[in-house]
């Protein structure tokens, strides 16, 4: 456990950079995800979350947290789908990649704009 831990403390910036944005990016994804249901039953099925129980704008708003919760249920078995076929994607559509050692051409690289 400790050689994770002091991996991580000494891992390359460009490596920790990348750590750090994916730490942001799916902690937005997390926040998004929860009141993604919420905005489904408000906005689009136009429901009230406050509305007296048996009413029909409380009605509404709880079709539109169920249709919101099937979403995001379609979403995480596609992103599944998605991630167990990354690698055979990647094979079939995938440039093949030239093993670079310097960082700075690297980005260069990836950064120019290719002329014909």
């Amino acid at each position: 456990m400790f050689d994770s831990v002091f991996a991580q403390i000494h891992m390359p910036r460009s490596l920790l950079i990348l750590c750090l944005t994916n730490l942001f990016c799916w902690a937005s994804l997390v926040c998004y995800s929860l009141y993604f249901t919420d905005f489904v039953g408000q906005s689009v099925y136009h429901g009230d979350p406050i509305a007296d129980s048996g009413t029909t704008s409380h009605g509404r708003y709880e079709d539109g947290v169920r249709a919101g919760a099937v979403g995001m249920a379609l979403y995480s078995a596609s992103c599944s789908v998605y991630s167990l076929n990354i690698e055979k994607l990647v094979r079939t559509f995938g440039k093949p990649h030239r093993n670079k050692t310097n960082e700075k051409s690297a980005w260069r690289d990836a950064n120019t704009a290719r002329l014909p």
